[in-house]
């Protein structure tokens, strides 16, 4: 930290700059060692940590490599779903699926806390040695090695063929190829590929307004979501009304048995059903199936404008009258518009603008009750020769900006 700043607000920016680190705590491992553990994954790595009691936590990631004491090999993603509530112990099984700690190996294993899309630093250590575990020389599953060897190459003593490439553990290893060289990843939704959120309303203030698209690799290789796409929308500004959550880019793979969840909202700007379409790309052999999102836009008002387009014609620079158009604005459905009504009676505030100040709307601000309308004056100066453009923009929280397209030619 620099000892002295020249001004305050050199002093905020770095404070402002640093927030993020201070915002979230740092998971620390204070232990890592070889344990055995009960059931079928028989024996892994016991990390221990400081512990983070801290809501906003989504998860740990972990990764693992062999201590070489440099930079190779590269760090492998281990597990990207290690929750919070696990406690203060990491458990790393001596296989996730397709990365093997093997018996007589040194390895170095780090963890971070995983807030949203936020992240915090590494924490790591290195030195941690698997010794052989103990036990019977018996061939659980008739691949030709005994159950001590596969946990020594780390290959699963309970498949004969732990890639899943059509060859048993025992002929790879005789062959001196890798038994755990896989063959693809295979995403599977976990989640219903149609979300339906209901009746929602501007403020997003309702629970099942958001919801969480969860996808699972159970394939042999690590999978990859390349970019997620919104489309397929109804009406055509239901774009915006369908939003992806926070949810860690910096996850570039996705190891096999493992999951990511990806939050996705529901945010109407306007009354009535909508509906959309997102679309997962992904190296998946075989595209994902779209998932199909829909809702009902409640507690909003009817942000009504007309006309959509106002013409001022030709006028003269020396004509000293100011030349004034209207636009309607009302808190009431067009005719022929297939909305529910509004039966929440939600008022419409909004404020209006324009982008030439040759052309001004003869009020700023307005707040309009269900079935009020409000006439609005636009005046067009004319004050300079050329031809005006512009736009007159109503702003409100529930429908956006409004825009109604401002022209006129000045002689």
């Amino acid at each position: 930290m620099k000892r002295f700043l020249p001004a305050f607000g050199t002093l905020l920016t770095v404070i402002l700059s640093q927030s993020p680190l201070w915002a979230f705590p740092n998971v620390t491992i204070t232990n890592a060692n070889f344990v055995t553990l009960e059931g079928p994954i028989h024996h892994g790595l016991e990390v221990e940590t400081n512990g983070i009691i801290d809501p906003n936590l989504t998860y740990y990631e972990v990764q693992v490599k062999p201590d070489t004491g440099g930079l190779f090999p590269p760090w492998t993603i281990y597990s990207t779903k290690i929750f919070p509530h696990d406690g203060r112990i990491i458990n790393v099984p001596y296989r996730n699926g397709i990365l093997a700690l093997r018996a007589e190996t040194r390895y170095c294993v780090r963890a971070r806390g995983i807030y949203g899309e936020n992240v915090t630093a590494w924490s790591e250590r290195c030195g941690i040695i698997f010794p052989l575990p103990e036990g019977p020389d018996t061939d659980t599953d008739g691949d030709g090695l005994p159950d001590r060897r596969e946990y020594a190459v780390g290959t699963d003593p309970r498949d004969p063929d732990t890639d899943r490439d059509g060859r048993s553990d025992g002929v790879e290893v005789a062959e001196g190829t890798d038994p755990h060289r896989g063959v693809f990843p295979q995403l599977v939704l976990r989640s219903p590929t149609t979300i339906d959120f209901g009746e929602g309303n501007a403020f997003g203030s309702r629970r099942n307004q958001h919801q969480v698209i969860e996808i699972e690799n159970v394939g042999e290789e690590p999978a990859r979501i390349e970019r997620i796409e919104i489309g397929s929308v109804s009406p055509t500004e239901a774009a915006g009304f369908f939003q992806l959550g926070s949810y860690p880019r910096e996850i570039t793979h996705i190891p096999p048995q493992n999951r990511i969840f990806v939050p996705v909202s529901f945010i109407p700007r306007r009354r009535g059903f909508a509906s959309a379409q997102i679309q997962l790309i992904t190296n998946n052999p075989d595209p994902l199936p779209p998932i199909a999102l829909r809702g009902t836009g409640v507690q909003i008002p009817d942000c009504s404008i007309t006309p959509d387009h106002l013409d001022f014609g030709d006028v003269s620079v020396s004509d000293q009258e100011v030349l004034v158009r209207d636009v309607t604005l009302a808190n009431r459905l067009r005719a022929g518009d297939t909305q529910p009504p509004n039966a929440d009676n939600t008022p419409w505030g909004f404020t209006i603008s324009t982008t030439n100040l040759g052309m001004v709307p003869g009020l700023r601000g307005f707040v309009l009750a269900r079935d009020e309308e409000l006439t609005v004056p636009v005046l067009f100066q004319h004050l300079t020769a050329g031809d005006y453009d512009s736009f007159l923009e109503i702003r409100s929280f529930h429908c956006g900006t409004q825009r109604v397209h401002l022209t006129g030619r000045a002689r």
